[in-house]
């Protein structure tokens, strides 16, 4: 029987891999953002689109890149409320990030996780807020 392997990747690499033109943010019931089948997930909510280089793509791409110094630990499993699926230049989906709130955990899916410093999740919050989130949990 093949052993699954979880992946750590923090936040800066991450976004600074990520070769993509735009993205939407999404509110989810609990879950990833992707199905299996690598489509958006039919409960996700679309809350905004964005281009990468206008003002709110630039500001995304700078919470991101914040050093990852101190990183949230939490004994909770994660429900992700919140996402953000990025495509390219053709519409094609290249990455997706799911975000939990209520323990600081953010994952690509449930073997890829996000590592990110314990502030990039207040400028994240901040991020939804205004991307149309009603409450950001």
């Amino acid at each position: 029987m093949k052993q699954l392997t979880h992946q750590y990747t923090q936040s800066p690499k991450f976004i600074n891999q990520l070769d993509f033109d735009s993205f939407e943010t999404y509110a989810l019931p609990g879950g990833y953002v992707l199905t299996t089948a690598g489509g958006v997930d039919t409960q996700a909510q679309k809350t905004n689109s964005y281009k990468k280089d206008s003002p709110a793509g630039e500001a995304l791409i700078r919470i991101l890149q914040k050093p990852v110094l101190d990183i949230p630990m939490s004994s909770k499993m994660p429900i992700y409320r919140n996402a953000i699926v990025f495509y390219n230049a053709a519409g094609t989906i290249v990455g997706s990030l799911n975000v939990d709130f209520d323990i600081d955990s953010m994952a690509i899916d449930s073997l890829t996780h996000i590592n990110a410093d314990a502030g990039t999740y207040t400028l994240l919050r901040d991020f939804f807020e205004k991307a149309g989130h009603a409450s950001v949990k």
